[in-house]
């Protein structure tokens, strides 16, 4: 019996391992204005999630429900989302368009929290990829909760999942490669030969090729299925 015991809970720990990551590879942190930048170059909506060390809730909300493998490839194919500790001394612009008669303000995090009128932490901020509000989730919440509270927003049509084929600068390609974990360089033939096991989620940034030899080269149930970046020439 103890080790029919000892073996259902072995099962339970391999399946809950089974269906977690890490929230860090996918979840940029204390990234506030960078995020928005990223946001736009990958045409992708944004979630800004305030945070505290000292916040078990917030604990929970990155460590379970962030930390969902169905949730997290649910949210990457749709957001860019960046964790903001309200403790950190980074610095962001706040309003989001940066100038008020010729001014640009900027403020700490703890600051931020205060102009983004957030009451509580764990707190998500829900944007579009022009920088317009779509609505808060506040406090912890399931994997369920958290995904039908962005699916209920008034927005809805935003959470359609989009796939990339576009052209980016450089200055692009360093950002993105320096920011975001799963933004990937890959010669175009790589990319060919290892395709089957990429996730499809993750972000290819086609380093010699441009959207002719794309196109050319590519079937179409790929280009419909990845999220393809090429430089501009």
């Amino acid at each position: 019996m103890k080790k029919f015991l000892l073996f259902a809970i072995l099962a339970i720990i391999c399946a809950t391992a089974f269906f977690a990551i890490n929230y860090t590879d996918y979840v940029l942190v204390n990234e506030h204005d960078s995020s928005f930048e990223i946001a736009r170059i990958l045409d992708k909506n944004l979630i800004l999630l305030f945070s505290q060390e000292s916040c078990h809730d917030c604990e929970e909300i990155k460590n379970n429900t962030l930390s969902n493998i169905e949730l997290s490839n649910f949210l990457k194919s749709r957001f860019v989302i960046t964790e903001i500790d309200i403790r950190s001394k980074n610095i962001g612009t706040y309003p989001l368009f940066g100038v008020i008669m010729g001014k640009k303000y900027q403020y700490n995090y703890s600051e931020l929290y205060k102009k983004y009128d957030i009451k509580r932490t764990p707190s998500s901020i829900v944007f579009n990829s022009e920088k317009k509000q779509l609505g808060i989730i506040e406090r912890y919440k399931t994997v369920e909760e958290y995904r039908a509270e962005l699916v209920s927003m008034k927005n809805s049509l935003v959470m359609k999942q989009k796939k990339l084929l576009k052209s980016i600068t450089d200055t692009e390609r360093k950002l993105l490669t320096e920011k975001v974990k799963y933004v990937h360089e890959t010669s175009l033939n790589e990319f060919i030969n290892n395709h089957d096991s990429l996730n499809q989620n993750d972000i290819f940034i086609l380093t010699d090729a441009d959207e002719f030899l794309i196109n050319e080269s590519l079937e179409s149930s790929i280009l419909n299925n990845f999220n393809i970046l090429y430089l501009k020439q």
